[in-house]
C-alpha cells in the first residue's frame, strides 16, 4: 500500500515539476536520473528536435555548474580535488565531475559496470539508435554547437558490458 502512495505521489509531483517548467519556458533536453520513475523534461510538444541535446544533465549536474552546487547535489566525493571529484553510487554505478580553474564543471563522465547495472541506451542520451558494431560495442559521439558541449556514448565489447557517457564543454 505504501509503495503504491509513493509512486501515485512521486507521479503527481513530477507532473506539477514539468508543468511548471514548462510555463518558466524551460530549455527542452532530458536529463538521466537513475530513479527511473522520474520524468524526462521534453519541449512543449513533447519531442525533440534532431539538434537539440536529449542529455542535458547527470543527477542534478550540468556543465558550468561551481564545485560546492555540485557537492551539495551528489554528497561527499570519494575523491575530492580542487579539478576534479570521483563519486561511487554503488557497484555498478560511478562518475567523475572535471572542474576548470574556476571550479565549474567542464566534464562529466559516468560509468556503468557489471551486469544489470542499470545504464541508460544511447537512445535515452543520444535521442538516437547507435548499431552495434560486429563485437557488440557501440561509440557515438554528438556535438551541440548550440548548447556548448557535447555527449558521447560508449558501451565495450567486454561480457558484462560497460557503458561510459561523457559530456564536456566545447570552447
Amino acid at each position: 500500500m505504501a509503495t503504491n502512495f509513493n509512486s501515485s505521489m512521486r507521479a503527481r509531483l513530477i507532473l506539477t515539476f514539468l508543468l511548471i517548467l514548462n510555463i518558466a519556458g524551460a530549455v527542452p533536453g532530458k536529463s538521466y536520473n537513475r530513479d527511473r520513475d522520474q520524468e524526462k523534461t521534453t519541449a512543449a510538444s513533447g519531442e525533440l528536435k534532431a539538434s537539440d541535446p536529449a542529455f542535458t544533465e547527470y543527477r542534478g549536474v550540468r556543465i558550468g555548474m561551481a564545485a560546492t552546487e555540485v557537492r551539495q547535489k551528489l554528497g561527499k566525493p570519494k575523491v575530492k580535488d580542487k579539478s576534479q571529484d570521483l563519486f561511487v553510487f554503488s557497484e555498478s554505478e560511478s562518475a567523475q565531475i572535471f572542474y576548470d580553474a574556476q571550479e565549474k564543471v567542464y566534464a562529466i563522465s559516468i560509468d556503468f559496470t557489471g551486469r544489470n547495472n542499470g545504464a541508460p541506451t544511447a537512445r535515452e542520451i543520444l535521442n538516437e539508435d547507435v548499431a552495434a558494431k560486429a563485437d557488440g560495442s557501440m561509440y557515438r559521439m554528438k556535438q551541440y554547437s548550440n548548447a556548448g558541449y557535447w555527449v558521447s556514448y560508449n558501451r565495450t565489447s567486454s561480457d558484462p558490458p560497460q557503458v561510459t557517457i561523457t559530456m564536456q564543454k566545447t570552447p
